[in-house]
């Protein structure tokens, strides 16, 4: 019952779906780029014999840290406003006697399935263009 009501609910709100799966995309793929340019830095600064590099880590970290709350709070949003926007849907759930692990479990199902196939999608892109940024280097 769950599975039908999620994929329903997709079916019937595509726009909203499509920016769920359109945001899960470009985050991940920020986290990419910005774990690869740090990696590749960090590998410059070995072939070059610099092994004091302590404060670019720190200061790299931080903004990886940064960009991935940033990111954590423009997911979170989104699925916020798309709840918000079935809050009235939600209650009526509510109402016929479904439990708050019912309604949990909705909503972790519909974040997989919006989430994951984007996620996916955009490692493999990530893992061509690492193959050749690697070949680059070396």
């Amino acid at each position: 019952m769950i599975k039908e009501y999620v994929i329903n609910h997709i079916r019937n709100n595509k726009t909203t779906s499509v920016s769920i799966a359109i945001t899960s995309f470009l985050a991940s793929l920020l986290l990419s780029l910005l774990t690869g340019i740090f990696y590749n830095l960090y590998a410059d600064n070995i072939a070059r014999g610099q092994t004091q590099t302590t404060v670019e880590i720190f200061a790299f970290l931080f903004i990886l840290f940064m960009a991935m709350f940033s990111l954590i709070l423009m997911i979170y949003n989104i699925f916020a406003m798309s709840m918000n926007s079935r809050l009235h849907q939600l209650g009526i759930l509510k109402s016929i006697g479904a439990t708050p692990k019912q309604i949990k479990q909705i909503l972790r199902y519909e974040v997989i399935i919006l989430s994951l196939v984007p996620i996916v999608i955009r490692n493999l892109v990530g893992y061509r263009s690492n193959i050749y940024s690697y070949a680059i280097y070396n």
